[in-house]
């Protein structure tokens, strides 16, 4: 018994230096999981709408009935990246404690600053090279009474951006001082 005190006593440092070490090792993957965790809370569409964004009720609303509502918050408000979500998080600290205490301006000021870039956002889908003009779309519905009466509705997409002439299918018109073109279906 005396030995393993004198060899407890001698090897001190080195037992508790290994025990932290150990109990830092057994730590490790439970930080690893709960930041993880943690970002991926921080970055859903529930966190961004709900408790973060509540400012923004009408932006919610539009999000959700948008064609985007499929296309999480944070894919093009933070973005890929460490980088993108420290400086994301960094950010919106600023506006933390206003959100919490209701301290901010209504109605909230437009244009937002600090925005990504629309060629890391917008456009790693709508790839600029890819816009040929407006797309007309009609779609056609049925109601649900006795004759199945016929609806149809037409909508406008304007995916323009400056372009070229087109082929014979389409005729352009310049916009006034625009630099861009108005096409139409020949």
């Amino acid at each position: 018994m005396n030995g393993l005190k004198a060899f407890i006593a001698e090897k001190k440092r080195l037992l508790l230096f290994g025990a932290a070490f150990a109990g830092f090792m057994g730590l490790l993957p439970v930080f690893i999981l709960g930041g993880y965790q943690a970002v991926q809370g921080v970055d859903s569409v529930e966190f961004c709408t709900q408790a973060c964004h509540d400012v923004h009720y009408s932006e919610s609303i539009a999000y959700a009935a948008s064609p985007h509502s499929e296309v999480p918050c944070a894919n093009c408000h933070v973005g890929e990246g460490t980088q993108n979500l420290v400086i994301s998080k960094v950010r919106g600290m600023s506006e933390l404690l206003p959100t919490v205490t209701g301290a901010y301006d209504r109605p909230i000021p437009t244009p937002l600053q600090n925005r990504r870039p629309s060629s890391e956002t917008c456009e790693t889908c709508h790839k600029p090279d890819k816009f040929f003009g407006d797309v007309t779309q009609l779609e056609t519905t049925y109601a649900s009474d006795a004759p199945n009466t016929k609806s149809q509705s037409t909508r406008v997409l304007k995916v323009g951006g400056e372009m070229t002439a087109p082929e014979t299918a389409y005729t352009g018109t310049p916009l006034p001082g625009s630099g861009t073109w108005r096409w139409t279906a020949n």
